[in-house]
């Protein structure tokens, strides 16, 4: 296991790069540095006015632009096993053009603007293929990526910890302290899960 100092070090690291909003690039054009995105580390999510407007509208208060942020590729906290992972496979397949039931960002984004943006709803918490197409195509005009590749997959766990706990992005719930908005957002999630 990494010590303190090396972790604390790592973390600020990684906040300073994830919080810079000239790092985050447009998913159309992901990924700017492919041999970043063929490793594992963690991303953070950006949304432009027209999305913070959308979101904010539904969660009842100001969001701020860095939304969302999570890892890809960490190695199991319990047995250790590694993630075959990285940070393209996991935007791209899951994020960008993925569906809500394999990406919880995604899940998340469909529960707050399906109203909005006239995505349709099929079953519990399903949305038809058009939908599923509908939203990447609001992800790639409104949000932006940053990443920030880390090869330490053993500690990658410990690392999106101590960035959440200093970026505190409003659609994070797990893990995250209680907020109005995660409060809003959680029973948002749950409406929508139920078919609401």
């Amino acid at each position: 296991m990494i010590d303190e100092s090396t972790l604390a070090q790592n973390v600020a690291l990684a906040v300073k790069v994830l919080a810079d909003p000239l790092r985050a690039e447009a998913p159309n054009g992901f990924p700017r540095d492919p041999g970043a995105a063929a490793a594992p580390g963690l991303y953070a999510w950006w949304a432009d006015d027209t999305a913070l407007a959308m979101l904010s509208a539904v969660l009842g208060a100001s969001l701020v632009p860095l939304i969302y942020a999570g890892q890809a590729g960490a190695a199991s906290g319990r047995s250790q096993m590694e993630s075959r992972a990285t940070l393209g496979s996991r935007t791209r397949g899951n994020h960008i053009g993925g569906n809500i039931r394999a990406s919880t960002f995604r899940h998340t984004l469909a529960a707050l603007v399906h109203q909005q943006i006239g995505l349709q709803v099929v079953g519990q918490g399903r949305l038809t293929p058009a939908s599923e197409a509908h939203l990447s195509f609001w992800i790639s005009q409104h949000l932006r990526i940053a990443i920030y590749p880390s090869s330490d997959r053993l500690n990658l766990g410990a690392l999106e910890h101590g960035v959440l706990t200093i970026l505190d992005p409003p659609l994070n719930l797990k893990g995250m302290p209680p907020t109005a908005v995660r409060h809003r957002l959680s029973e948002t999630r749950r409406r929508f899960a139920r078919g609401e």
